[in-house]
C-alpha cells in the first residue's frame, strides 16, 4: 500500500489522471449493461433485448439481440425438464446461467424468426452455440413473449 502512496504523493496529476480513467471506465461499463431492457419474464426466466442491438435490415425487418436468464431454482428446475425433453442440449446444462439469441421480426406482418441461439455458463463462457436455430419465419402469437418484443421494437417507428 506504501508503493501506491508514494506514486500518488510524487505524481499526482498522473494519479489523479488514472483514478478518473478508472472511473470513467467503470462508468461506461455499467452504461453498457444498462443497454439491456427487460421486455417480459415468465415464472422460470426474464427476457431482455439491447436496445443499442437494433439494426433495420430493410425497411420492415428489424434484427435484435436478445437474451434470457434463469429466475433461481425455479428456472434451474424448468431448464431440466427442457434438457430431458430435448429441448435444449444436455451438454452442461447444470452450468447454463443464461442464453442469447439473435431474433429477425417483420413488423407489419408479425413474423419472427430465430438466427442464433447461444448458452452460456456463469462466467459467460459459450456451452452450446447453434447457427440457424430456426431459420422459417413464424407468426407472433397475440400476448406471448415474441408479442411484447415485437411492441417494444417495432411500435417506435409506427
Amino acid at each position: 500500500m506504501q508503493k501506491y502512496a508514494a506514486f500518488f504523493y510524487r505524481f499526482p496529476v498522473l494519479g489523479l489522471s488514472l483514478i478518473l480513467t478508472l472511473a470513467f471506465l467503470a462508468a461506461y461499463s455499467d452504461l453498457e449493461a444498462n443497454d439491456w431492457r427487460r421486455y417480459d419474464e415468465s415464472e422460470y426466466l426474464y427476457f431482455l433485448y439491447n436496445k443499442k442491438s437494433i439494426q433495420w435490415v430493410d425497411s420492415d425487418t428489424a434484427r435484435v439481440r436478445c437474451k434470457s436468464s434463469l429466475k433461481g431454482e425455479k428456472g434451474k428446475n424448468w431448464l431440466s425438464e427442457k434438457m430431458k425433453q430435448g429441448i435444449v442440449p444436455a451438454r452442461d446444462v447444470e452450468n447454463i446461467s443464461l442464453a442469447t439469441f439473435l431474433i429477425d421480426i417483420k413488423c407489419s406482418n408479425r413474423m419472427m424468426r430465430e438466427l442464433s441461439y447461444n448458452y452460456f455458463d456463469k462466467s459467460v463462457t459459450v456451452l452450446s452455440p447453434f447457427d440457424t436455430f430456426s431459420a422459417n419465419w413464424k407468426f407472433i402469437t397475440p400476448g406471448s413473449v415474441g408479442d411484447k418484443l415485437h411492441s417494444v421494437v417495432c411500435q417506435p417507428r409506427n
